[in-house]
């Protein structure tokens, strides 16, 4: 590897830590950051995690553009085209162990106490996703206290009347109450995989991975209108990434597998892990770059129409769901209907063409 080579690796290396710290620091300042990072290792393990992430399958690959010839990619490169996929899952289960495993329930030295939405402090990371990501949409969640005309109208609170000791059936149904939940749930909510209304998430994700798509179509015609009014046609690409033509020539089955895959661990990386704790700027940036290594600069505008839109879904919908089944439904168009036909019109006008 040559001298620039090792500068541009370091220097994206170094962007991978200070993007990984920020998040962190989002996260604290949002007051979600997980009891278990009250503990300096188990915080400084997270990050490093996220910035080994971050340097991965975003910063590494954009520092390596151009640097190098193409890679003839062959079927058994597959399994690569898992491997971002891969390393998100694992570093989401890291990142909850470390903040959330093996930890009392009592605050440790240093870690506010988790309090509810009630004191007007905002939710913390004890609360539900919805919680932490109204937060991230509004700055808080902050609950209006009472003013004096409506605490006088409600006058002086008096004390309940005692009621009949609880039989054995309602003290088994209170001790049911108090049971804490268990660790899927709460993983399950840390992320926002937990939806009061299915059947509508699913619609809602179907519908908008056809808008997402016919709103990336009328923003990549836009760009390419603009490009040629300024005659800047040259810098349009003019073949499609080695990626996309390799994808598109494997078997239907693996890329149904990948547009799933995409569409499930990119929303739960991005959106579940990263949106609900740095906010949706910051999320949307690093989803876009992550693709930048295809080497086509102005679909990074379409992709920013996608996740924007992927964000919008999370912060209405309060889960990841719609945005999980509307990423999944684009990539699946793409990759099963909309480029093999386009390489086969281009083929084909190739042919023809004298």
């Amino acid at each position: 590897m040559e001298t620039t080579d090792l500068i541009l690796q370091a220097m994206a290396l170094l962007v991978a830590v200070a993007t990984a710290l920020l998040v962190d620091r989002q996260a604290e300042r949002r007051g979600v950051s997980p009891p278990g990072f009250a503990v300096p290792i188990r915080r400084g393990g997270a990050a490093a995690l996220l910035a080994f992430t971050f340097y991965f399958g975003v910063f590494g690959p954009i520092a390596g553009i151009g640097r190098s010839d193409p890679v003839e990619l062959t079927p058994a490169d597959t399994p690569w085209l898992f491997s971002f996929h891969a390393l998100m899952a694992l570093v989401m289960l890291a990142w909850y162990a470390l903040g959330f495993l093996a930890i009392g329930r009592e605050p440790v030295s240093g870690e506010r106490a988790p309090t509810s939405l009630d004191d007007g402090e905002g939710p913390t990371a004890e609360d539900s996703p919805g919680e932490i990501f109204a937060e991230q949409a509004e700055g808080g969640v902050e609950v209006p206290s009472p003013s004096p005309a409506a605490e006088e109208e409600r006058g002086p609170e008096q004390e309940p009347e005692p009621g009949p000791e609880p039989g054995p059936e309602q003290g088994e149904e209170q001790g049911e109450e108090q049971r804490p939940e268990g660790g899927l749930v709460r993983f399950a909510r840390q992320f926002g995989f937990i939806t009061r209304r299915p059947g509508e998430d699913l619609a809602l994700g179907l519908l908008g991975g056809i808008v997402a798509w016919f709103g990336m179509v009328a923003v990549m015609m836009a760009v390419v209108g603009l490009f040629a009014a300024f005659g800047g046609e040259e810098a349009l690409p003019q073949a499609p990434p080695q990626a996309v033509t390799f994808m598109v020539g494997l078997p239907w089955v693996v890329r149904a597998a990948l547009g799933l895959s995409a569409g499930f661990f990119e929303e739960a990386f991005f959106r579940g892990l990263l949106q609900a704790r740095a906010g949706v700027i910051l999320s949307t940036t690093l989803f876009v770059l992550a693709h930048a290594s295809y080497e086509q600069p102005f679909m990074l505008v379409g992709l920013t129409f996608l996740s924007l839109l992927m964000a919008a879904l999370v912060l209405w919908r309060q889960n990841i769901w719609p945005a999980v089944v509307a990423h999944a439904t684009f990539d699946l168009v793409q990759l099963l209907v909309v480029i093999p036909q386009l390489l086969d019109f281009v083929g084909n006008a190739e042919v023809a063409s004298p």
